[in-house]
């Protein structure tokens, strides 16, 4: 690696012993590097703006006074001002697997092709996944790459649907070898963002940029998938030597209805002055009581002083466990940058970009990460406690957590008027129109048997029919030719019992009937089980018609959500 005058008066800083006072001198030289590396990098010479980089990266590992993350000359410090009615910031999600579905089986691994890693180049392998019965539950990636500078490549895992997935996005520093065996797992209790990695040493299991499952939850597992790793910088190449994937299937339970409703927003405040002391992690807790609905957004301000702001990691903990990081050593060198800002999903300043001001607050700032909670199907109360976090990951640099205020919104979800007819019912021999229709106006599983029946009138008289329902969508095919019924919900479909239709032959008082929740009680195995809220029915009724083509006919189809 070619190191620079900058870099080799900044490694004598560091062997002086007296890191906290030669650390802003350190982080200038970094400044100093990463500027040079973007006007390199504007100007088209790549080769230089490479090198360059890998100076300030490595200087940075060395001394652990992170990069600036520049990412342009602009010293722009316009503030677009959050969204006052937008409903946003840092929200939660509980690990799929905790409410959302029940894993099946684990297929045995399915493994990729291999091959060269080499600068400004992707290579592309793929792996070819067969015999998965149901949808995807879970995905885990197992990598054995050797490569000496693992933050130049961007790994990604694509689909036989054309679902893409970030697993790696330029991860791993100046280390070499450390996807040299591991295993991504959105299981995993190692964030990639956050793990401290080591030259020549794997990294066991990590939580990958992206999640996995939250990608590919629910989509065809059969078909082949594609491994891409784009090495997007010169100096260091490698090989991928091995890939596999391991798919467990299994039922999927869809998210709920969306909310009906929202409650007004309810702030709590803490304010416990607490010192921010070096390599330590200091923590405040409020306790959240008396709030009903399910938590539908978050937002947190701080009063935190520091005078080195990048020194500090900052996440919350919400009562289900689930942690969010609110800034991942962001600020750069400025001081008090978080004295006075609002973390807000709405807001139109990416931490990750925004430009900081020494001593200036950032009155707003979208978080580092911010997961959506309610549409994941495992909506949560937001009462107990709340944790703020503070980790100060380096040394020369202190200050206090002064004040923060939570404000938590909340959400009720309903399934009123969520019945709809669709498509077009027959007219048969006797000029009937078949019509389907709902006893109540939504279904509601804790309501339970005959509380919601489907029927179908208009039926023509003294005939045996059934109806039967799909839970994949609706389509409008002709019956058969010279036909007037069309078939309106897609295969595969789930029959009821047959049954006479009753009323007097030649008429069309007849009509077929169905209680829902007292046919689902009885038929555990049947299309569509277990019920849960948010699952989507189409339904419609067959019966004989032996006049008419194909000597039956079909009504038009009624679709319904379920209910709580």
């Amino acid at each position: 690696m070619i190191r620079t005058t900058q870099v080799l008066l900044a490694a004598g800083l560091l062997a002086t012993g007296t890191f906290a006072q030669n650390k802003s001198a350190i982080a200038q030289q970094i400044a100093s590097l990463e500027q040079q590396a973007s006007a390199a990098s504007a100007a088209g010479n790549h080769a230089l703006a490479t090198q360059l980089k890998r100076q300030y990266q490595a200087l940075s590992q060395r001394s652990g006074v992170p990069t600036t993350g520049l990412r342009s000359t602009s010293t722009s410090t316009s503030i677009a001002a959050a969204s006052a009615s937008a409903v946003g910031g840092p929200s939660f999600i509980v690990a799929p697997g905790n409410c959302s579905g029940t894993p099946g089986t684990t297929y045995p691994a399915a493994p990729g092709g291999a091959g060269p890693i080499t600068d400004f180049t992707t290579l592309s392998v793929n792996a070819t996944v067969a015999g998965v019965v149901n949808p995807i539950w879970d995905v885990d990636l197992n990598l054995a790459i050797t490569h000496t500078w693992n933050s130049d490549l961007d790994i990604t895992l694509t689909s036989p649907g054309g679902i893409t997935c970030l697993v790696s996005n330029n991860r791993g520093g100046a280390a070499d070898d450390v996807f040299n065996g591991t295993l991504f797992d959105d299981q995993s209790g190692n964030a990639i963002g956050t793990y401290v990695f080591s030259t020549g040493v794997a990294a066991t299991d990590l939580r990958p940029d992206e999640s996995l499952n939250g990608k590919f939850r629910g989509t065809n597992a059969n078909g082949v998938w594609t491994l891409d790793i784009a090495d997007v910088a010169g100096g260091d190449i490698g090989d991928l030597w091995s890939w596999d994937l391991v798919i467990t299937d299994g039922t999927i339970i869809p998210p709920p209805p969306p909310p009906t409703s929202f409650n007004a927003p309810v702030t709590f405040t803490s304010s416990p002055m607490l010192g921010i002391v070096d390599n330590a992690v200091v923590s405040d807790t409020i306790s959240v009581t008396g709030v009903s609905g399910s938590v539908w957004d978050v937002d947190v301000t701080t009063q935190i002083t520091h005078t080195w702001a990048a020194d500090m990691l900052i996440s919350l903990t919400a009562p289900n466990g689930q942690v969010v990081i609110l800034s991942n050593r962001r600020g750069g060198a400025n001081d008090d940058v978080f004295n006075g800002t609002l973390f807000d999903q709405s807001s139109l300043n990416p931490i990750a970009t925004y430009v900081f001001t020494n001593g200036v607050a950032a009155p707003d700032l979208q978080p580092d990460e911010s997961l959506t909670n309610y549409w994941s199907g495992c909506p949560f109360s937001p009462n107990g406690t709340w944790e703020l976090s503070i980790a100060d990951l380096a040394g020369g640099d202190i200050g206090d957590l002064i004040q923060w205020d939570l404000k938590i919104t909340t959400a009720s979800s309903g399934c009123s008027s969520s019945v709809a007819a669709f498509c077009t019912s027959s007219t048969t021999t006797n000029g009937c129109n078949p019509m389907m229709s709902s006893s109540a106006t939504s279904a509601s599983i804790a309501a339970g048997a005959g509380s919601f029946i489907l029927t179908a009138t208009n039926v023509e008289g003294q005939k045996s029919g059934l109806i039967f329902y799909s839970i994949t969508g609706t389509q409008n095919l002709p019956w058969s030719t010279g036909s007037t019924s069309f078939l309106c919900v897609k295969a595969p479909t789930q029959r009821s019992l047959s049954a006479n239709s009753g009323g007097l032959a030649g008429g069309c008082g007849g009509s077929l009937s169905l209680d829902f929740f007292a046919f689902m009680a009885a038929n555990p195995s049947a299309l569509g089980q277990p019920l849960a809220p948010g699952r989507h029915f189409d339904a419609q009724a067959w019966f004989r018609d032996p006049p008419a083509a194909k000597t039956t006919n079909l009504s038009n189809g009624i679709g319904f959500n379920l209910c709580p």
